[in-house]
């Protein structure tokens, strides 16, 4: 009986421990799991480049590395785990990955958020200040018209309609910003159900070249890496990772699929910037695609800094100019009394 009893209670320890081991290697769910982020990735990158090991530079790199590196044991690849990770960034390695080895996808993916951060250099810094200032404006427009303003006029038949319209003009303003904000949030985050919407987009020349932008970025890191014009379009089409190139790339594969030439459907295709298609054509013609695309981001990086500027000084003055309304409306306010004391 003891040793049936010892034998039972032996098969049923070395059961739990089988199912423990099973449980250790079962790999966490893809969907719901946030292992890497944005400042661990560019780590990682820099060590993969710096020539460390592969498994080193995991466990240098993240926090999360013993999940990840038991992930890759059971047969997920590093490309896999980025593909379903929250962050956008990360998304798009994992993207770069399903076509490039890994070494390849680093070195496109940095290529790719050099350019992204290039243009937020040029385009949304320059905006932010007068935005701000814009705001500070606003608030004191309807701070001295709903609480000052009132308090100052009591007893005087004083009414200044100029700060009605001051208002006015600072709700449409911030209206447009945030249907514009909502829109193009839309854009990035649902490109596939806005599809039909998207000629509105290309109504504005600045979106023109924003989507060129991404596109020139991208035609010219995978024109290095020898990726065929169908390929590149593959990858380019994918609206998660690249959402405005995506709104153009569809209807270009439908079009190539019908038997037209790249050439023919950039040329006839409005949505893109002329100076655009002109670099691309010469690009393919010379095989120096790389090169011209690289410059095409430069000039339209000078152009769209130039709008920005050009919107930054219109913002500040509208901004500037409604506090000195304001500075006028209550100097007039504080005239008030003494006019009405020289007409006795």
């Amino acid at each position: 009986m003891k040793s049936g009893t010892k034998k039972i209670s032996k098969t049923s320890s070395n059961t739990r421990w089988k199912q423990f081991r099973d449980f250790l290697s079962k790999p966490v769910s893809l969907k719901s799991s946030r292992l890497i982020n944005e400042e661990e990735l560019e780590i990682f990158s820099l060590l993969v480049e710096s020539g460390l090991p592969f498994s080193d530079a995991v466990e240098l790199s993240f926090k999360e590395s013993d999940t990840i590196l038991r992930q890759l044991s059971s047969g997920t690849s590093f490309g896999q785990i980025a593909l379903h990770q929250k962050d956008g960034k990360t998304r798009t390695l994992g993207r770069l990955c399903s076509i490039f080895s890994l070494t390849e996808a680093l070195a496109v993916h940095k290529k790719l958020q050099a350019s992204q951060k290039a243009l937020m250099d040029k385009l949304v810094q320059p905006c932010l200040y007068p935005l701000v200032i814009m705001a500070f404006s606003t608030v004191l427009v309807w701070i001295f018209s709903e609480a000052i303003m009132p308090m100052m006029s009591m007893g005087t038949s004083s009414e200044l309609p100029i700060l009605s319209l001051l208002k006015i003009i600072c709700a449409l303003f911030w209206v447009l910003a945030l249907i514009v904000t909502i829109a193009l949030g839309a854009m990035l985050v649902i490109p596939d159900r806005l599809s039909g919407l998207s000629f509105l987009f290309f109504l504005f020349p600045v979106m023109k070249t924003l989507t060129c932008l991404q596109c020139a970025s991208l035609f010219e890191a995978l024109s290095q890496r020898d990726l065929s014009t169908r390929e590149s379009l593959e990858l380019m089409s994918d609206g998660k990772s690249f959402p405005f190139c995506a709104m153009l790339v569809n209807q270009w594969t439908r079009k190539l699929k019908r038997g037209k030439s790249m050439q023919s459907i950039l040329e006839s295709d409005p949505r893109l910037d002329p100076s655009f298609v002109r670099l691309f054509v010469l690009g393919m013609q010379s095989q120096s695609l790389s090169r011209m695309m690289g410059v095409y981001q430069k000039n339209a990086l000078m152009k769209l800094e130039k709008s920005a500027k050009k919107f930054s000084k219109s913002v500040l003055l509208v901004a500037y100019g409604f506090v000195g309304i304001l500075a006028l409306s209550v100097y007039q306010m504080m005239l008030e009394p003494l006019s009405m004391l020289e007409s006795f």
